[in-house]
């Protein structure tokens, strides 16, 4: 296992050795404490008080900066770099203060009397950054803990040890899935799904589990590397509208990520039914990304609520829904949440802004519309898919991984796409890994997609 001696701005693993600074010392005469530490350490001069402060200090502001790693509405999906390097500098000066140090993270990690989620994560992050058995033995017991005591804490503990480096963790976690209690069986299904190290025969054993929380943790795992026939095989029990709504999302976000075709089926039967909007089921069908699928999304934009009709519309992108969601525009008020939601579908698919005025009714808007989009119609293919006025395409999809929307929804969803239209071939990406490990994969699906072509 490669060790490294500091963090910049990607988990690595740290040798523990390499890294501290040594046990504290008395320096001989005057041993007061500067004036700055004083105030600090409540005018103790013992340099053993002070590193304990100075731990818990880095260690609570690890625990806060969790919640600063999701970008929200509105910002660049890298913005959150400038506070995970800084948690990783509070990391950075925890294992440099020594056993000492990462002997008080692991008393401070669980709260005795309140969920802490926050606390949680700092802890797991940190011991899952040193590379010492012993500190991952502690990491698990912290992670059991966490997860028997809240739903908060067993979050931000799947999410600590899936971000956390050393491999050490996969066999431990591995042989955990048989855990009596369910809920343990869950997280570390949850773990090793983040961590892209979940087996294939622990994955069909999960999806088989009688407890419906580790099977449909294991519906949102990556099927990257699995034989795709025995997954949809494994994921056709899912399709039935008499399970939870949840998990049929997930089922047939993972059919489409294999191009499942009774995933499509079932998404498609459900389209057509009462509720197109019951498990995103219009949504995915969008997301398989058939143009054939096109004339049953016009026949949703024609309904009195078309909203449904309208995001799959602007995911599935092709041109021909043009003139449907036109219509929208003709037959809603200019400031509806239908009309709102078609305009923003005809930019999504052409690049051109169809704005109106709320003072105009909806058949002068429409009028307007109609005509912008007629200057314009020449420039687009029938049957074609386009994203913003591009003809849509795995490189435009990399492109808006990298320089569109910000939001951890809508990445993870383009990503899917990319799924859909490889069988899941393409290079592992999360839009839940730090920035720096995003980026580095972005760069690899860039190589992957020039090597492809």
């Amino acid at each position: 296992m490669r060790t490294t001696l500091a963090l910049t701005d990607v988990p690595a693993c740290l040798g523990l050795e390499a890294s501290w600074v040594g046990p504290p010392r008395r320096r001989p005469g005057d041993t007061r404490a500067p004036i700055s530490v004083r105030r600090l350490t409540g005018d103790v001069d013992d340099t053993l008080s002070f590193r304990q402060h100075a731990v818990r200090e880095c260690f609570d502001t690890a625990a806060a900066l969790r919640v600063h790693r999701e970008p929200l509405a509105g910002e660049p999906w890298t913005l959150p770099a400038r506070a995970e390097k800084r948690l990783l500098a509070q990391v950075n000066a925890i294992v440099a203060l020594g056993p000492n140090a990462l002997a008080q993270v692991i008393r401070l990690a669980l709260d005795p009397d309140l969920d802490d989620p926050g606390r949680v994560f700092a802890a797991l992050l940190t011991l899952g950054m040193v590379d010492d058995q012993a500190l991952h033995m502690e990491a698990l017991r912290i992670l059991r803990s966490a997860v028997m005591r809240s739903a908060s804490e067993a979050r931000a503990a799947v999410e600590a040890l899936g971000l956390s480096p050393h491999p050490g963790f996969d066999e431990t976690l591995a042989l955990l899935l048989r855990d009596p209690q369910a809920r343990i069986r869950e997280a570390c299904v949850r773990v090793l799904a983040f961590r892209g190290t979940l087996s294939e025969d622990a994955w069909h054993t999960a999806v088989r589990d009688a407890d419906l929380g580790v099977s449909t943790a294991a519906l949102g795992a990556p099927l990257a590397g699995y034989e795709p026939v025995a997954c949809e095989e494994a994921l056709e029990p899912c399709f039935d509208m008499r399970n939870a709504e949840t998990r049929v999302r997930l089922a047939l976000r993972a059919g489409v990520s294999i191009g499942s075709a009774r995933a499509h089926d079932f998404a498609s039967w459900c389209m057509r039914g009462e509720a197109p909007g019951w498990a995103d089921a219009a949504h995915c069908v969008a997301l398989f990304g058939r143009a054939s699928d096109a004339p049953a999304i016009a026949r949703l934009l024609q309904g009195a609520d078309p909203r449904v009709g309208v995001r799959a519309a602007a995911r599935l992108g092709v041109v021909d829904l043009v003139p449907h969601l036109l219509s929208v525009l003709a037959r809603h008020a200019a400031d509806s949440e239908a009309a709102v939601a078609a305009r923003r579908a005809l930019q999504a698919i052409t690049g051109i802004a169809f704005e109106t005025s709320d003072s105009r009714d909806a058949k002068a808007g429409a009028r307007d519309a109609a005509l912008r989009w007629e200057r314009h119609a020449s420039s687009f293919y029938p049957g074609t898919r386009y994203r913003g006025g591009h003809a849509l395409s795995l490189a435009l999809l990399l492109e808006l991984l990298r320089d569109g929307p910000g939001s951890r929804e809508e990445r993870d969803t383009l990503y899917l796409e990319m799924r859909s239209a490889t069988a899941s071939r393409v290079p592992r990406f999360s839009v839940h890994d730090f920035v720096g490990v995003q980026q580095r994969a972005l760069r690899r699906i860039g190589a992957w997609l020039r090597e492809r072509d």
